[in-house]
């Protein structure tokens, strides 16, 4: 066995979540306007009975008030529960005020929790990296078996849409080893079956935050509406932080095969040069496939929301975490060219959600929408009555509306800016061998 480690060191560029598979109710989370606090329930429990509010406390756990508003009138039971209270966060955004003047607390339902370790610090597993690791050395493989027979691929795309599976992409390209003379479609002859991705190293509690989705729509939507806040609230860890892993690869796996790529040589660093130009520069093709694949999606995709903050389009780029969105997360950024691409995602996505193509409105000015020429396109299909106003359904068509599919980025707000979910940078480097 012959072992090559590398030290693969993330830049966060904006929120990170992934997720514990918890969530914190509306009576975990505590909001004092400037700070949102997340205090165990039983510590909590303890704070009111030593105040003698325990039969308050019960009477609150079953009425529909969230914490926020239960602790409102209670100034000394507030300051201790902050006391007690292991995680906190800044709010990320600017509150909004009533006529009167007063902040408006937002409705946090529920929050889904940041993976943590025992002691509370958040990370980042292993499995999340691999994962995406995983989709970029596949959509390697298309693009290079996509330049040698773009019909082979063709064809292999018409039937994951028919099975709405990249199963067979998966059997194809990445079940390929060859293992004591045979091979079969079974995990077991993947080729990341040579690599060990760490857990990152825990990070400071103080690197969490709280975000909030926003959904933003595509140019050649109708005037005005540039996209909405979702109630989905998430701890994530905040931009500007960094993050370690180390990556372990067994180079024997890959000995003596003739078809499946060796990530070894996959991650090796080489010397380039870009054309027209005399000096070299240092990477591997692994990096350059990524800077590739970002420039296609930002061009192709990003571009389509006027979204300011892309100026790291030369980055080794990756996402991570949920929130991030479709195209990051599937091989359709490597299957097909940009018209062909939005028509079939929007297949997908319309099949996967049924309802999605058509919009009512209750303002009959807002049915005529406009596509990228110009032309008005109403396509009424339903007019009916809800409260005596007219309902008025027309048909939403992605590319048409919007200039891309899906037609809205998954984003959230942070310190007065718009963050793509998920966005890191990285830098990988192979560890000297001792």
């Amino acid at each position: 066995m012959t072992l090559k480690q590398y030290t693969f060191k993330l830049l966060t560029l904006a929120p990170v979540h992934v997720g514990s598979g918890e969530n914190y109710s509306k009576k975990e989370v505590f909001f004092d306007g400037q700070k949102i606090y997340f205090p165990d329930l039983g510590e909590m429990y303890k704070v009111f009975c030593e105040n003698g509010l325990e039969r308050e406390f019960e009477r609150f756990l079953q009425n529909g008030d969230t914490l926020s508003d239960f602790l409102l009138t209670k100034t000394t039971v507030k300051e201790k529960i902050k006391a007690i209270s292991k995680i906190s966060s800044s709010y990320p955004w600017a509150l909004k005020k009533n006529k009167q003047g007063k902040l408006i607390l937002p409705r946090m339902n529920v929050v889904a929790a940041q993976i943590k370790d025992p002691f509370g610090n958040p990370y980042i597993p292993g499995s999340s990296l691999k994962g995406a690791l995983r989709n970029i050395i596949l959509q390697y493989l298309i693009v290079e078996k996509r330049k040698e027979n773009p019909e082979e691929i063709r064809k292999m795309m018409e039937l994951s849409l028919k099975e709405k599976s990249d199963k067979e992409f998966t059997r194809q390209f990445l079940q390929t080893l060859i293992l004591d003379g045979k091979n079969e479609p079974d995990a077991k002859y993947d080729i990341m079956k040579g690599v060990i991705v760490s857990d990152s190293k825990p990070l400071k509690k103080s690197s969490l935050i709280m975000v909030q989705k926003f959904d933003k729509l595509g140019k050649g939507t109708r005037e005005g509406d540039n996209g909405h806040e979702i109630s989905t609230f998430r701890q994530a860890i905040k931009p500007e932080v960094e993050v370690e892993f180390s990556i372990t690869i067994d180079t024997s796996v890959y000995k003596d095969q003739e078809v499946a790529l060796n990530l070894a040589e996959f991650f090796k660093k080489r010397n380039y040069r870009r054309c027209g130009e005399e000096e070299t520069f240092e990477s591997s093709r692994f990096e350059l496939f990524v800077k590739s694949l970002n420039h296609q999606y930002t061009k192709e995709y990003l571009r389509k929301f006027e979204l300011k903050n892309l100026d790291n389009i030369k980055k080794n780029t990756i996402y991570l975490g949920g929130g991030s969105g479709f195209l990051t997360k599937t091989i359709w950024m490597s299957l097909l060219d940009e018209l062909d691409r939005f028509d079939k995602v929007e297949r997908i996505l319309d099949g996967q959600f049924s309802a999605r193509r058509a919009k009512v409105y209750r303002d009959e000015n807002r049915i005529v929408r406009k596509d990228l020429d110009g032309e008005s396109v109403p396509q009424v299909i339903k007019i009916g009555k809800n409260k005596g106003k007219d309902n008025i359904a027309y048909v939403v068509e992605d590319r048409l509306h919007h200039g891309a599919s899906p037609r809205n980025v998954k984003l959230v707000q942070y310190n007065g800016r718009e963050y793509e979910m998920g966005k890191c940078c990285f830098i990988i480097k192979e560890c000297e061998k001792r």
